[in-house]
């Protein structure tokens, strides 16, 4: 069975592999996705890689604020949407602790995201695409979407990988613009690997993986899609 794609290590990796090593685009970006492919038992903190430093001022905030773990486990389909944002927040939060990293937490997820209706996961299409957000938030919410099976998740898979990736300025080696940069696609490849994984047996996934090749805003973006698509095709 596949290794399911999880979402907490993505910002701690990139920064320690930046800043640790030279790279090349497509080794870059196979490194960073594949880190957030480990499962539980291999992740490790931004802490204990040594990056915190390189992370940068959007996820500050995030080390400093007291966690509410009451809420947890709770029964999402019942959360309004500012409910839900905000427990996204927390459940963010959380997973910068290699104690909630578990197989417990997994299946928690899991089932928790077959629980949201589709008013739901359009709001966390919104929250995965907010640049305003920190990028643990973006990518739980991202990572949500891709764990529920309905009809709306696959639609809002297509719209995330379907953005912009935003300029930040020259992607320089090692420059917090190439960070950010990688960052962003690495969103966008995740929702692509979860079509590319339905597309095996779902043509509508395939569908919309060939409009991504074709439509995608981002050069890059619409490369990879076309690539997976070609993998999936059955004939």
């Amino acid at each position: 069975m596949r290794r399911v794609i999880f979402i907490i290590l993505l910002v701690s990796f990139t920064a320690f592999y930046y800043f640790s090593k030279p790279h090349d685009d497509n080794l870059l970006f196979d490194k960073t996705i594949g880190s957030v492919k480990k499962m539980f038992k291999n992740s490790t903190n931004a802490a204990s890689l040594g990056a915190g430093d390189q992370l940068g001022s959007q996820n500050a905030s995030n080390a400093s604020t007291p966690v509410d773990e009451t809420n947890s486990k709770a029964n999402l389909q019942n959360f309004n949407a500012e409910q839900l944002q905000n427990w996204v927040k927390i459940e963010a939060r959380r997973m910068d602790s290699t104690k909630n990293n578990t197989q417990e937490k997994q299946i928690e997820l899991r089932a928790q995201a077959q629980t949201l209706a589709a008013s739901q996961i359009k709001k966390l299409k919104e929250l995965a695409v907010n640049m305003d957000l920190p990028i643990n938030d973006r990518i739980l919410s991202a990572y949500l979407i891709s764990l529920n099976t309905s009809g709306t998740s696959q639609e809002a898979l297509f719209d995330v990988a379907k953005t912009e990736v935003p300029d930040f300025g020259p992607i320089l080696p090692h420059s917090e613009a190439e960070l950010r940069h990688t960052q962003e696609t690495a969103i966008r490849y995740m929702q692509i690997d979860e079509l590319f994984q339905r597309a095996k047996t779902d043509a509508n996934a395939l569908d919309n993986l060939k409009l991504l090749s074709q439509e995608a805003e981002s050069a890059q973006v619409r490369s990879y899609a076309d690539k997976k698509y070609k993998e999936a095709k059955p004939f």
